[in-house]
């Protein structure tokens, strides 16, 4: 082939199989995650959440629950927590009231009525508070608000700052788990990682994630001047402090009317890379724990449009976990079938076919020295 580039495209399943605690299920399980806020879009994605099992729910389902939301919206329709009725009004202004006594005098009285009604507002994202169980240890997250500011302001303005607060929780989250190296040196996406930086010198990375891979990267190449010239994140990351998450483009007819602010692509440093040029100019590309979504196939149907469209064969190998992630990936991609036939290779790491050798970009021999002289790092 005419150019020798490789690229190297990771999503979350990277990190999982690094054995990092970067599951949405984590996230939504931290105290980090703003599970309270009183937001309408919290609302609904407490009640998506819910509906089956957390463990199970992915990035990609809770991005998709986004874009279902904005869509909603786009089509007119309203939710319980937009707007504030006569006797939760009248409830706020109480709490009001309590709060502006200083706190060593602080007292909250309520009837039983009141606190299931506390308890309705909070479940519909209508506002925050904690309690314990010592009386009166009641803690509202609005008090630093104008009463008229609070009630009056918009279920998009809410919007807004929810999220806001789910990509700040999620960066806050992140930057407390440990995000070392795994101790088995043997780890699959390691030595994939670790093989694709060696072994192609002008090859490109392209993270899904936020985690930073420079770390990662140094455990093994502790001289490279700029490692940000081969690194390239798709949605942000640690290093920028900013984290993007959201909705992809509209799949309706009415957009998202005043909710198109959850559009990955309206937010101010949302600057996707050239990535659809380089797998298309690459000669090898690998995928590795990539859920291929609604939302980011975008980047990839380009890709398959290119080689379907003029029958290019180029070599692909999409990596993912389990009989049941690599099912989805080919529901995903449409005419699997042709595409396969042009290069397109769908690998199952758990399988008896995986090897990290699938994923090598020269002689397997000559890497298995590199692995040696790897173990001696450490």
């Amino acid at each position: 082939m005419g150019n020798s580039k490789s690229v190297l495209v990771i999503g979350n399943g990277f990190d999982v199989a690094l054995e990092r605690s970067t599951k949405y299920s984590d996230f939504y399980k931290s105290e980090f995650c703003p599970k309270n806020f009183p937001a309408p879009l919290i609302g609904y994605l407490n009640g998506w959440t819910n509906q089956g099992d957390v463990q199970s729910l992915r990035w990609m389902d809770m991005e998709n629950a986004i874009q279902k939301y904005a869509q909603s919206r786009g089509e007119g329709k309203i939710y319980d927590g937009d707007s504030y009725t006569e006797d939760e009004k009248k409830l706020i202004e109480k709490i009001y009231e309590f709060n502006s006594v200083p706190t060593p005098h602080r007292q909250y009285d309520f009837s039983a009525e009141e606190e299931d009604l506390l308890k309705q507002m909070q479940n519909v994202g209508k506002f925050e508070y904690e309690r314990t169980n010592a009386m009166p240890c009641w803690k509202f997250n609005f008090a630093n608000l104008p009463y008229d500011k609070f009630v009056n302001s918009s279920p998009q303005e809410r919007d807004i700052k929810a999220l806001s607060a789910i990509e700040s929780g999620l960066a806050n989250y992140l930057n407390s788990i440990d995000c070392s190296a795994p101790k088995d040196e043997q780890n699959l996406a390691y030595q994939l990682l670790f093989r694709f930086w060696r072994e192609s010198s002008n090859g490109e990375i392209y993270s899904f994630n936020y985690t930073s891979l420079e770390p990662l990267i140094r455990t093994f190449d502790k001289y490279s001047d700029d490692l940000s010239l081969r690194i390239n994140y798709m949605h942000g990351s640690l290093n920028e402090k900013h984290v993007i998450l959201g909705a992809g483009k509209e799949t309706n007819e009415r957009g998202y009317g005043e909710w198109a602010f959850l559009k990955k692509s309206n937010d101010n440093d949302y600057r996707p890379p050239m990535l659809v040029e380089a797998m298309k100019n690459a000669s090898k590309v690998i995928v590795y724990g990539f859920s291929f979504s609604e939302i980011d196939i975008q980047y990839f149907n380009y890709l398959f449009n290119y080689m379907l469209e003029g029958g290019r064969s180029k070599d692909v190998k999409i990596f993912d976990y389990g009989k049941k992630g690599i099912r989805s990936i080919k529901n995903n991609i449409k005419n699997i079938d042709d595409l396969q036939m042009l290069g397109v290779n769908v690998i199952d790491v758990e399988g008896k076919d995986a090897s990290v050798f699938d994923c090598c970009l020269e002689d397997p021999v000559k890497l298995e020295k590199n692995l040696n002289r790897l173990r001696n790092v450490f």
